[in-house]
């Protein structure tokens, strides 16, 4: 177990020396104090940019363990014809935003929090509001105010769109013949909103498996396309995001990713490895009350000397890989 973290770290080099000097073995706490001081992660001081705002530490005793996740999605015994799953939060612990510039990452899903789809047969294809996540009916203009100031103003209906139509068109692409019966989706979500736990993914992923059951082509779209799947979904809606939480939530667990462009350009996907999810210390999460559009921010809005440092992490990973 020890020489396969070690082997993941060393697509982090600074890091690795970092815990090699200072001789952290799996003390959480040193562990996660090491990856927070990484210079090449962090935004200048004067910087007003949003930083990542779902953070992992062990100083406190007063916050729940998390737990984590060895398998991507949970589907449940239903009535005949009935199809649920459930796809859970993750957490990037290393490497991110890497993903979406050729980088390595490694990230993990976690039991706490998730969001579940429920596909039921119907006479007509339905996309059912979430009661309270696409709330059009208020008590007051507080009320509504107050909704939209916790809840932002999107729901998950348009998530479950948008994944419909990326699996029709990726199916009629490919020349993977749908059956013509219909469907009602409905969802629900306890993951912290706009909270950068990839909850809007987790939506995605979990009615892409409803889908992939409902017309029985799981065996035609590999495990390894369906995060891009569930990209192409968010990017129909506008939200700016890489492969790593898709990845992580199709595949479940500790997965350490990599996105070279050979591999991008050649296969249309990263290779990704599974770990063994009993590599990461204990861990516990912290995350921002105060919600913002994590799916908003461009790479244009980040900081010039912050591109100019994951550029030089970028090469020197190049340069451990030859």
């Amino acid at each position: 177990r020890s020489q396969q973290l070690d082997s993941a770290l060393l697509a982090f080099p600074c890091l690795y020396k970092k815990i090699q000097r200072n001789s952290i073995t799996r003390d959480a706490s040193l562990f996660l104090c090491t990856l927070h001081s990484l210079p090449l992660f962090s935004l200048p001081p004067s910087s007003s940019l949003p930083t990542t705002k779902a953070l992992f530490v062990c100083f406190s005793p007063g916050f729940a363990k998390l737990g984590f996740r060895f398998d991507s999605s949970e589907n449940r015994e239903m009535a005949e014809g009935v199809i649920e799953h459930r796809s859970y939060a993750r957490v990037g612990l290393l490497g991110n935003p890497s993903d979406v510039y050729f980088g390595r990452t490694i990230s993990f899903s976690l039991s706490n929090f998730w969001a579940t789809v429920v596909l039921r047969p119907s006479d007509e294809l339905v996309i059912t509001p979430h009661p309270k996540h696409d709330l059009v009916n208020f008590s007051s203009l507080d009320h509504l105010v107050n909704r939209l100031q916790s809840e932002g103003y999107y729901g998950g209906v348009r998530l479950l769109m948008a994944i419909c139509k990326a699996f029709y068109n990726y199916c009629r692409e490919h020349k993977i013949s749908l059956h013509q019966r219909k469907f009602a989706l409905s969802y629900d979500t306890n993951i912290p909103r706009q909270a950068g736990l990839s909850g809007s993914s987790a939506i995605v992923s979990a009615a892409l498996n409803c889908l992939l059951d409902f017309y029985k082509v799981r065996d035609q779209i590999k495990v390894e396309i369906r995060p891009n799947l569930v990209l192409s979904a968010e990017k129909e809606l506008g939200i700016v995001a890489g492969l790593q939480d898709r990845v992580a939530q199709i595949y479940g667990g500790l997965v350490y990713m990599e996105f070279s462009q050979e591999h991008m350009d050649k296969l249309g996907h990263g290779i990704y490895t599974p770990m063994d999810i009993n590599l990461l210390p204990p861990l516990h999460l912290v995350y921002a009350e105060n919600p913002s559009d994590s799916g908003k921010v461009s790479l244009e809005m980040v900081a010039p000397s912050l591109m100019c440092r994951l550029q030089l992490l970028d090469f020197c990973l190049r340069l451990l890989a030859t």
